[in-house]
C-alpha cells in the first residue's frame, strides 16, 4: 500500500539534524451536520418547547416558535451522549 500525502521535514539544530515524516489528513469540516427525520412527540406553544423521539431517546428542543405536524427533519452533529452533540430543526 501506497501512502500518500506525506511530506518530509529536515530539522536542524547546533548538535543534530533529523528527519520528520508527517502526514497530512484530511480535516472533517466542523460545520458537518447530518439529516434525519424524527417523530415528534409533543410541542408545548407556551414554553416553545418540541420534543421528538431521536434513535430511541427523548430530545427536547427550546425555543421553537411554531410547529404543526407529527414528524420534522432535524440536522444533528455528533453522538447521543457525547459533549460534542447538538442538534437543530
Amino acid at each position: 500500500m501506497e501512502e500518500k500525502n506525506i511530506t518530509v521535514k529536515t530539522v536542524t539544530t547546533q548538535d543534530e539534524s533529523c528527519e520528520k515524516e508527517i502526514k497530512s489528513r484530511p480535516k472533517k469540516q466542523k460545520d458537518e451536520f447530518c439529516e434525519k427525520e424524527c417523530k415528534v412527540l409533543h410541542y408545548n406553544k407556551h414554553t416553545k418547547t418540541l420534543d421528538i423521539m431521536f434513535d430511541q431517546c427523548g430530545i427536547r428542543i427550546k425555543n421553537v416558535e411554531a410547529f404543526n405536524g407529527t414528524h420534522t427533519t432535524v440536522k444533528y452533529k455528533g453522538e447521543i451522549g457525547k459533549t460534542n452533540f447538538k442538534v437543530f430543526l
